[in-house]
């Protein structure tokens, strides 16, 4: 998997891949309730037999099928989704009446299938067909928006921001366009082995760290107060230890506090949006 900085960055290596595969695309159009903003699936989900893609939901996570897991398209299966899309490929006449066929004289209540889903084979092993599922934000006891949407995307390239909490085996990172204070962290950190991971571009000047926490470790750093102890008899060397916040003032210990909630804020926030 390829991460970039931003959106266009990632939707152009999409697409380009997507390109390159002569079949037609197969389009899931989504079927939205208010006002969606920021949602991880798109409004306009173009898919062909055999590209890569990522999975958007937990759907069997003790069997491979988790949230960020990837994969290939095998297959197309015809289906009669609990909930649909605004727009997907419907089902064709010989299809339909073979399913009639097969189910002529029966008595259950299966309703018939109306299009077709992808049939997707992760790399995990795990295979199935996916279908439409509801993604909603919620304010309070009330619900902000809805979309109903195939729960994958394109996964040959992503943001960093949209990888936040994935372990990616196979890595390519471009660096020279991140713009946000720990976007170079949050890249190279998806990455399970240096061996795996490929830089194709990179800027010294775009490598930032959060001002907050990095006055918070100045503070912490001018304020230890404390002085290692006397390495016991046979030992290596000095033994390290913790910052102790025993010299610090009130005023001190309430300006870390401050940075501190700061921080965990920050952090809650991004961690939401990754999982939109």
């Amino acid at each position: 998997v390829k991460l970039f900085a931003r959106n266009a960055e990632a939707d152009r290596e999409n697409h380009t891949n997507l390109r390159g595969i002569q079949l037609e695309p197969l389009v899931y159009v989504a079927a939205d309730e208010g006002a969606v903003e920021d949602c991880c699936v798109p409004t306009r989900l173009a898919l062909k037999m055999s590209c890569r893609v990522m999975l958007l939901r937990n759907l069997d996570p003790d069997n491979g099928a988790a949230n960020g897991s990837l994969g290939n398209i095998v297959g197309l299966a015809a289906a009669a989704p609990t909930h649909a899309c605004a727009e997907a490929p419907p089902i064709d006449e010989a299809d339909l009446a073979e399913w009639e066929d097969s189910h002529g004289g029966t008595e259950d209540d299966e309703p018939p299938p109306t299009a077709y889903f992808p049939i997707v084979q992760l790399d995990s092993g795990w295979e199935g067909v996916i279908l439409p599922t509801r993604f909603t934000r919620e304010v309070g006891d009330s619900e902000e928006w809805s979309r109903v949407q195939v729960p994958l995307r394109l996964g040959y390239a992503l943001t960093i921001h949209k990888a936040q909490g994935l372990t990616i085996p196979r890595l390519e990172v471009s660096l020279a366009s991140c713009f946000e204070d720990g976007h170079c962290y949050v890249a190279l950190s998806r990455g399970t082995s240096l061996a795996t991971t490929r830089i194709t571009s990179f800027d010294a000047s775009r490598v930032r760290v959060n001002q907050d926490v990095l006055s918070f470790y100045d503070t912490l750093d001018a304020a230890q107060g404390c002085e290692a102890p006397e390495p016991e008899e046979g030992a290596a060397g000095p033994v390290a230890v913790a910052p102790t916040l025993q010299a610090l003032s009130a005023q001190q210990r309430a300006d870390i506090e401050a940075k501190r909630q700061r921080a965990l804020q920050l952090r809650a926030e991004r961690s939401a949006a990754g999982n939109r």
